[in-house]
């Protein structure tokens, strides 16, 4: 069954999603195997996604990253004045 390039973007985000959960809960170490099992897909239609674990994990930490600096970036606009708990100043 062919699907869709949005339908394509739509698992290939949902499967980063899924993974960055599970390394946060588990570390780098999780499998394919584990990520595929979350994500309801077979382990082989990982690899139409992604070309290995590593472009993954790569990917991912960039996904975790542009959200993380996207969360201060909010934060920090909604008046939160108390810097310290973002840097070292006080």
């Amino acid at each position: 069954m062919k699907i869709s390039a949005t339908q394509a973007a739509t698992i290939r985000k949902s499967i980063l999603q899924i993974g960055i959960h599970l390394i946060r809960q588990n570390g780098p170490t999780v499998g394919i195997q584990e990520i595929a099992d979350k994500a309801k897909i077979p382990k082989g239609s990982f690899y139409n996604y992604f070309s290995s674990k590593d472009q993954f994990l790569i990917e991912a930490l960039e996904e975790y990253t542009q959200n993380a600096i996207l969360w201060n970036d909010q934060t920090l606009k909604k008046g939160n004045k108390n810097y310290s708990i973002y840097t070292n100043k006080k």
